[in-house]
């Protein structure tokens, strides 16, 4: 079993229509549960709308396996266009004027790659973040090994 398959869907059909998009979060856990939500302000003033990625319009829109779909935070673009990780924190911090400073560094390319290792080690370790900070969110799950939750050490521990 999955994070995603343990938590439940969100009952809410339809999705607000935003100018420029979704930042779809993880609403399972804790973290991101209590951060998304507190700039959905700041999201909403740039053109961004918020949802869990357990809502049932999410599922049927993006048709992803429950396992890839809850891995990584992901921003739908109302073209259709998809970004997922690092690269979601990348397109709204540019278009937030106190947020440019770390979107910069962000792009460097020393710092890329360190800002991209630091969202996988954080993102693989959510849930734990989460219940050691006594967020909210982890009572609609249960607590699953690293493995289970992301796709890329499933396939990763195969080869």
């Amino acid at each position: 079993m999955n994070k995603l398959s343990n938590c439940q869907m969100a009952k809410k059909r339809v999705a607000p229509s935003p100018s420029e998009g979704w930042v779809l979060y993880d609403g399972c856990c804790g973290f991101c549960s209590r951060w998304v939500p507190f700039l959905k302000d700041t999201l909403e003033r740039r053109g961004f709308a918020i949802a869990p990625l357990q809502s049932e319009w999410v599922g049927e829109k993006l048709r992803l396996p429950p396992g890839e779909l809850a891995a990584d935070v992901r921003l739908l673009l109302v073209n259709g266009r998809q970004l997922r990780g690092p690269e979601v924190y990348r397109y709204v911090m540019r278009r937030i004027w106190w947020a440019m400073p770390l979107y910069f560094l962000s792009v460097l390319p020393v710092l890329r790659g360190l800002f991209d290792a630091g969202y996988r080690a954080f993102a693989e370790r959510r849930y734990c973040v989460s219940k050691y900070c006594g967020l909210p969110g982890m009572d609609k799950a249960i607590s699953i090994g690293t493995d289970q939750r992301n796709p890329r050490n499933r396939e990763q521990s195969r080869h």
